[in-house]
């Protein structure tokens, strides 16, 4: 509350509503600017694999719903999934290079 007191919109108001209603924006963007700073995040984009497949996706998100202790045996299926994916996928490349 003392930010906004001490604003400059508040001790030397604007005479002009387009001055007025500018000044009142920068006095907030420097309030929440102050009190809440902006912060970056770095977010790694991953390339989508050639073999990943819609039934593959559907099985991973199944994985992470479930609880811990089935855990290890949709593990399981989803790694014989991505193994058989990559398979049949580079096994297509290798046949159509022949």
């Amino acid at each position: 509350m003392q930010d906004v007191k001490e604003s400059s919109r508040i001790k030397n108001p604007p005479v002009d509503l387009n001055e007025y209603a500018n000044c009142y924006s920068g006095t907030l963007k420097e309030i929440l600017s102050r009190h809440a700073p902006v912060k970056e995040k770095m977010m790694l984009l991953h390339s989508h694999a050639p073999w990943c497949n819609e039934h593959m996706e559907r099985a991973k998100q199944k994985k992470r719903r479930v609880g811990k202790e089935t855990l290890k045996g949709n593990q399981q299926v989803v790694n014989e999934l991505r193994r058989n994916a990559k398979t049949s996928h580079y096994s297509a490349k290798i046949g159509v290079r022949k």
